[in-house]
């Protein structure tokens, strides 16, 4: 069982995950916060995670539930951070079935969590 904990800043929600994660885990984190987000930039860190039996099937679904559950007209960057081989590979394909399911986001799969930052919020 995972922990996804829940981080505000000024302008990015962190989801930050702990210990292997089910789909049904991310689809509950997805339906339970996703409603409420009110700043522009999502990260899912997978820093200290995996993904727990998730298979493709299920993360191309995970697109169809996120289209659902995203704030009517939120638009915005979401980056995901694997470190590891595994889960960049699974979430690399997420962001395709993400993109082919017009969501009105911008994805990005990170291997750091400072490289997702720099995308999020590049220095000029």
């Amino acid at each position: 069982m995972s922990k996804i904990a829940i981080e505000l800043s000024k302008n990015i929600t962190v989801f930050r995950v702990s210990g292997p994660v089910s789909f049904e885990e991310m689809v509950n984190a997805v339906k339970e916060f996703y409603p409420f987000v009110t700043r522009p930039d999502i990260i899912w860190d997978f820093s200290v995670s995996a993904l727990a039996g998730v298979t493709a099937d299920q993360l191309q679904g995970l697109a169809f539930i996120v289209k659902e559950f995203l704030p009517h007209g939120r638009s915005g960057k979401t980056a995901i951070v694997c470190p590891d081989d595994e889960t960049f590979g699974q979430f690399r394909q997420y962001t395709f079935h993400a993109e082919l399911n017009e969501l009105p986001c911008q994805y990005r799969v990170y291997r750091t969590f400072e490289d997702s930052l720099d995308w999020l919020c590049p220095k000029d």
